[in-house]
């Protein structure tokens, strides 16, 4: 039934193309036309709608899903009319079968080997192509490799806004603590005390909390800096100047203050002792400050040499942390430098306009 209705439209096509050569109505000829098209997709579309089931290993009776004519005469074919598919289905079987279709192993490294089966009395038997062998075997979708330039390219820009980020946090919150830290003057003044001591603790409390911000802030910049020597010894050299400015904020926020605390409630040579205690914890605090001054300029050094010589920042932002660093050594080294309130505040405060311009850069890369 099939074949006759394709034979009919095969003399029909024959005949619309006859008469568009000649020229007459040129417009049935594409009604026409365009019915056949039509009718074609309709059909591709019915046997699309077909159930399909794929299995691992299957018996093939009488031929496979797509004989072509080429391999009717070699495999000595006499069951199948000749070119019956290529007369009537070959569109068809072309759009939903595979080139050269044949059945292998379900198992990863299957060998390439024909599946005869002896219960069929018509069974095609044909080598598969090596190229044409197919896994069969479930594969997870494919996700993006952890080691891709263009994943760590990401990674790198997450990782620079985030140290942007706590240096630019760690070094306001410096600013903040200098800016509300009690003097020994205004703790000791009368009816004070109680207020001036909490806030000391609180300040000196930021003041460490800020501590781990800035450093891991900082270890971004190594980061950034693709870890140089120069910016490794930096880092090295600004943790030791970290954990001493830690000593100093405990001696002065919490050792201090109850030390203040308890020669106000004494009289007598138990306020002298007290005194003298107070007296001894503000020379540690000083001794630990100017280890914090040293090693931070040095650090603030080694980093502007760092990025001055990769240019990865900008040249600018080096030299400024070659002349912050610089200054503050030699102030210090050179007694002009004391490390008061007011002092030790200048030298913070430079030091944060370096990191929060570092941070921003960081962040402005990324």
């Amino acid at each position: 039934m099939r074949s006759g209705q394709r034979l009919l439209k095969v003399a029909k096509l024959a005949d619309v193309l006859k008469q568009f050569t000649y020229g007459s109505d040129t417009f049935a000829c594409g009604v026409v036309l365009f019915d056949l098209l039509i009718d074609e997709i309709e059909h591709a579309y019915e046997t699309l709608e077909q159930e399909i089931v794929l299995a691992s290993e299957v018996r093939i009776e009488g031929r496979a899903s797509n004989i072509r004519a080429v391999q009717q005469v070699l495999d000595g074919d006499g069951v199948v009319s000749f070119l019956e598919h290529q007369f009537d289905e070959r569109l068809h079987e072309c759009l939903l079968s595979s080139t050269h279709s044949s059945i292998v192993g379900a198992l990863r490294g299957a060998l390439a080997l024909p599946k005869p089966n002896n219960w069929a009395l018509f069974v095609h038997n044909r080598t598969i192509p090596h190229e044409l062998v197919v896994d069969l075997q479930w594969r997870a979708p494919q996700t993006r490799d952890a080691s891709s330039p263009q994943t760590a390219r990401v990674r790198k820009m997450k990782r620079d806004v985030v140290s942007g980020t706590l240096l630019i946090v760690g070094a306001a919150v410096g600013v903040v603590v200098m800016a509300f830290h009690p003097t020994g003057h205004s703790l000791l003044a009368p009816g004070q005390f109680a207020h001036e001591a909490f806030v000391n603790r609180l300040v000196h409390g930021l003041a460490i909390a800020a501590l781990p911000l800035v450093f891991l802030g900082l270890l971004g910049l190594t980061r950034r800096l693709e870890s140089t020597d120069l910016s490794v010894a930096a880092l090295v050299i600004y943790g030791f100047g970290a954990i001493s400015v830690m000593c100093a904020a405990v001696a002065s926020g919490f050792v201090a203050t109850d030390v203040m605390e308890k020669m106000l409630e004494s009289d007598g040579a138990t306020r002298d002792t007290y005194h003298a205690l107070l007296t001894y914890t503000g020379v540690v605090n000083q001794a630990f400050a100017k280890v914090h001054v040293v090693a931070t300029s040095a650090a603030f050094m080694l980093w502007g040499f760092a990025i001055e010589r990769s240019r990865t920042l900008g040249r600018a932002v080096g030299v400024a942390g070659l002349c912050i660093g610089g200054a503050a050594l030699l102030a210090l080294l050179s007694g002009h430098l004391r490390l008061d309130v007011h002092g030790f505040g200048i030298v913070v405060a430079l030091q944060a306009v370096w990191l929060i311009w570092i941070g921003v850069l960081l962040c402005r890369r990324a």
